[in-house]
């Protein structure tokens, strides 16, 4: 009684509940998804940095970071795909399909299409032999670090569709976590390509020590989004499963 949460959903006709049953699970099945991809995530960065220490003597060192990094893909693309679907029963009220939500989908999808296209050209470059850790290493990073750059620069709608959801949800905490998404995605983004910047200038005498610097804060403020973005929908996941089930 003292959070209000009954009373709530009692006068909130914009509350999930009020949406059909298989409507919510497509939106369970989207968090599960979006959090199984921050959870690969984590891991193909631990396998890259692994495999980047031993690629002199281990020759399918590439190959075992390009296929995490494509599941990570394939996870976080599927579950954006069913997180910003629209409501059949019209309950959620405004439509999702304009400006950035769309452009969220058209990455999610893309994402899933590169992602596979990425797995079968690593496969060929095994199959062909010579150069493959150097060529698997290098549609790593691009894939990687395109599909990164694209995530930070949709942060804020990201945020917005976990906000929304929270709303619907009567979820005050997981709308709170939501708003660190945007400044957090931002300033990493802005921090990266600074530091990109300065690695392609031609840096003398001392200024050369500003490139180390530079790329020391990109790495913190991209482990502060990611720790961000995990926690965040990890908290979707959870709260869209109590409600996926109840008639």
């Amino acid at each position: 009684p003292e959070c209000g949460v009954a009373i709530g959903r009692s006068i909130s006709g914009d509350h999930l509940l009020g949406s059909a049953l298989q409507h919510r699970r497509a939106l369970r099945r989207g968090g599960r998804a979006a959090h199984a991809g921050a959870i690969v995530g984590w891991v193909t960065l631990a396998i890259s940095a692994a495999a980047y220490a031993v690629s002199a003597s281990w020759p399918v060192a590439g190959l075992l970071s390009l296929i995490p990094l494509c599941a990570a893909m394939i996870f976080t693309g599927w579950g954006w795909m069913d997180l910003t679907r629209e409501d059949p029963e019209g309950v959620g009220g405004e439509s999702l399909f304009g400006g950035w939500v769309l452009m969220l989908r058209v990455w999610a999808f893309v994402s899933i299409g590169v992602a596979i296209c990425a797995a079968v050209t690593g496969a060929a470059m095994v199959l062909i032999g010579h150069g493959v850790v150097d060529s698997l290493f290098t549609l790593s990073i691009m894939i990687g670090g395109l599909f990164t750059a694209a995530a930070l620069a949709l942060s804020h709608v990201m945020a917005a569709q976990v906000d929304r959801c929270a709303r619907r949800l009567l979820e005050g905490e997981l709308a709170h976590r939501a708003r660190g998404l945007a400044p957090t995605g931002y300033s990493a983004l802005g921090l990266t390509a600074f530091a990109l910047l300065l690695s392609m200038a031609p840096l003398a005498g001392w200024w050369w020590l500003m490139r180390p610097i530079a790329w020391a804060a990109a790495a913190v403020a991209l482990l502060a989004w990611g720790v961000i973005y995990h926690t965040v929908v990890r908290a979707l996941a959870v709260s869209l499963a109590t409600v996926a089930e109840k008639k």
